[in-house]
């Protein structure tokens, strides 16, 4: 169910960015070849009076510094209260994903090998949210598993132990 703040008593909440050092040097060498592949290699003024290539530097340009924007903007938060546990990506999910204490079979803090960032459904594993590192929060639901990645699991699992403590394992 989706709403537009975590109810309850707040017991435990966390705001997770894209801050990796790799992941801008990614974005930031591409931008980079692009600027310096059109300083060396300049488009033609035939492409330029027709606006070929200023659309080209600009769509070359343009993309990966949009790209950029949104990771840094991009949030992850997730919130556990006596009422349950709460998470959006924030800017693309304006309303919070609400999981109630009485759709939690089994919660357990682990280590895992994930194999990306952000959201994706993995078969067997659930949906899974990552933001960075390998630590987080596996939730069994009545229906489904969720993994939502944590840089304080330790804090995460002792909200739910204060919530809810029989489901953790």
């Amino acid at each position: 169910m989706r709403v537009d703040k975590p109810r309850g008593k707040k017991l435990f909440s966390e705001e997770q960015q894209f801050r990796q050092w790799w992941l801008w040097l990614l974005f930031g060498g591409t931008l980079l070849s692009v600027i310096i592949g059109n300083i060396i290699s300049p488009p033609s003024p035939h492409m330029m009076k027709t606006g070929e290539g200023i659309a080209a530097i600009l769509v070359g340009t343009g993309i990966p510094m949009l790209l950029m924007l949104f990771l840094y903007i991009t949030r992850f938060e997730t919130t556990v209260t006596d009422e349950g546990v709460y998470f959006r990506w924030w800017p693309f999910q304006k309303k919070f994903t609400e999981i109630k204490w009485d759709e939690v079979i089994e919660a357990s803090a682990r280590e895992k090998l994930i194999t990306g960032l952000g959201v994706k459904y993995q078969i067997g594993f659930g949906w899974n949210h990552q933001v960075s590192g390998q630590k987080g929060v596996e939730l069994t639901l009545r229906n489904r598993k969720l993994w939502i990645g944590t840089c304080k699991p330790e804090r995460f699992v002792e909200a739910i132990r204060e919530a809810r403590p029989e489901v953790l394992r």
